[in-house]
This record gives structure tokens, C-alpha cells and sequence, in this order.
């Protein structure tokens, strides 16, 4: 078919279109004029056709028609509507396409995840110390804790912590030199008699020259020693006696007279324990 020959069909058919859609106005304009004189309107189609009824007034007047308009007795004479020519379709860019809900899905999925806040660290508590931190912080100062542990459970920065608990630490480590001074000296004083025990003289004597008091007394020494003995580690024998862990190792060391301990001394410490404990 020539150029011209199609041109001429295209402008055929769109003037057969605009006729279409002048008639479709024209059917529009006549039952907005017939609704506004109070007439009930229906509109039925079939197919390419198209069935107008009008219901009459109540009291019986003919309702007034518009000119060009089949009166309500006519039966409406049946029309072939024109056929309008559906356009070519006409492809459409890459963007100007609706995305389907499948594209949409996948755009969704390629977009970057936010990422997950992260865990908020609470700040370390600010403000004077109270008497119930310095108790607790002293407390577990001389159950040998760690200044970050000790942080952790009072929620305060290490550097106030170990302003509060460095004289308490100062005091146990003098306190311990204290005790092995004392002992060194009390082991050159003369062998006591040997007792009913048959403890021997020398670990008598050393026993002799131990420091007691109220709070720890040949009993304490002989259970450190009987733990120990029986396989508990320090950690186990500080809870059980309620005594920090470094005082315990340095009891320990005094007790063996600051040797490597053996079996036969053990031996012989255990019977002058005993041996003291009976005295007391």
C-alpha cells in the first residue's frame, strides 16, 4: 500500500472516531437535559448498541423533549454505532513504563539496608561517692578484685575507683610485710619444748611465732593449710574463708617459713597446728 493510500485510512478513520465521540457527547447532553426536568433516565447496551428508556411524570404530562429527541411512545429505533479504529499501540520508553509489583520487589531488595544501631553503652555514674560505694569498693578490693571489675560493678570510671581503693591495696601490702617481718624475727627467738603431740621442736617453734589475733587464729591456719593440701585452688580457699587471695598466698608462704613447701613439712606444719590449737 503507498504512503499516501495509509494516510489517507489513518485520516479516515480518526474522522470516524470524532463522529463517534460527538455522539457519545450528544447522548450525554440528552439525558442531562431529561434528568433535569425530573424524568428517570436508563441507559441499556448491547453490544455496539445503545437502549435510552425514560420513565413519565407521575401526574401524566408528557415530559418535554429536546429537539432531535424519539418521543417516549417511539420505540427508539436501533443503530449501528460506528466503529472507532483502536490506534496503533505505540511503545513506550524504558522510563516512562510502570514498574510491575516482580520489579518493584527487586528494587526494593537492591536497596542498601540501614544499618542496625548499634548497642548503646550506658556512661559511667557521675557524682560524689557515697559511703555504701566506698564499702563496697573496699570490700572487694580486699577480696583481691580487679580495679575494672570493681568499675563495672559500681558503674564508675577506673581512675575513681583506684583514687578510693589505692590506700586500702597500700594498707594490705603493708600489713603483709608487716607479718613477715614479725615472724622472721619471732623464728630466732628459742625452740619451745616439745609438746604431748610429738610435734616436732622446729615446726613448733615456727608455729610458736606465728601473729594471731581474734580474727585469725591457729584453726584458720590449719584449714588454709588442709585446702590447700586437698587440692583447692587459693580463689576456692579466699571464698571459703573470707579472706583476699594475695593475703592467703603470702599466709601460705609464711607458713612454710618462706620455702618451697614439701611434703615432710607440710606434714610436720599440720602436727604443730594442731598441736597450737590444742593450747588455745
Amino acid at each position: 500500500m503507498a504512503l499516501d493510500d495509509m494516510k489517507q485510512g489513518i485520516a479516515a478513520r480518526k474522522r470516524t472516531l470524532d463522529a463517534a465521540l460527538d455522539g457519545i457527547g450528544l447522548i450525554s447532553t440528552a439525558i442531562e437535559a431529561l434528568a433535569n426536568f425530573g424524568l428517570a433516565v436508563d441507559v441499556a447496551c448491547f453490544g455496539s448498541r445503545a437502549v435510552i428508556t425514560v420513565d413519565f411524570l407521575p401526574d401524566g404530562a408528557a415530559a418535554p423533549v429536546e429537539p432531535g429527541a424519539s418521543k417516549p411512545d417511539e420505540v427508539p429505533q436501533e443503530r449501528d454505532a460506528p466503529v472507532a479504529e483502536m490506534p496503533e499501540p505505540v511503545a513506550l520508553a524504558a522510563s516512562d513504563k510502570v514498574p510491575s509489583e516482580e520489579d518493584q520487589s527487586a528494587a526494593g531488595a537492591e536497596e542498601p539496608q540501614e544499618p542496625a544501631a548499634a548497642d548503646v553503652i550506658p556512661l559511667p555514674a557521675a557524682g560524689p561517692w557515697t559511703d555504701e560505694d566506698r564499702e563496697v569498693a573496699t570490700d572487694m578490693a580486699k577480696r583481691s578484685a580487679k580495679i575494672p571489675e570493681i568499675a563495672r560493678a559500681l558503674g564508675r570510671k577506673e581512675a575513681e575507683v583506684a583514687r578510693v581503693v589505692r590506700p586500702v591495696l597500700a594498707g594490705i601490702r603493708e600489713r603483709l610485710a608487716a607479718e613477715r617481718k614479725e615472724a622472721a624475727a619471732k623464728r630466732k627467738a628459742p625452740a619451745a619444748a616439745p609438746d604431748a603431740g610429738g610435734a616436732d621442736l622446729e615446726w613448733s617453734a615456727h608455729v610458736a611465732s606465728l601473729p594471731y589475733d581474734r580474727h585469725w587464729t591457729a584453726e584458720s591456719d590449719l584449714q588454709l593449710c588442709e585446702r590447700l593440701m586437698c587440692g583447692d585452688g587459693l580463689a576456692m580457699v579466699a571464698e571459703r574463708l573470707g579472706r583476699e587471695r594475695d593475703w592467703l598466698k603470702a599466709r601460705w608462704q609464711l607458713l612454710n617459713r618462706n620455702e618451697p613447701p614439701t611434703i615432710e613439712g607440710q606434714r610436720k606444719l599440720v602436727a604443730a597446728l594442731k598441736a597450737r590449737r590444742g593450747e588455745a
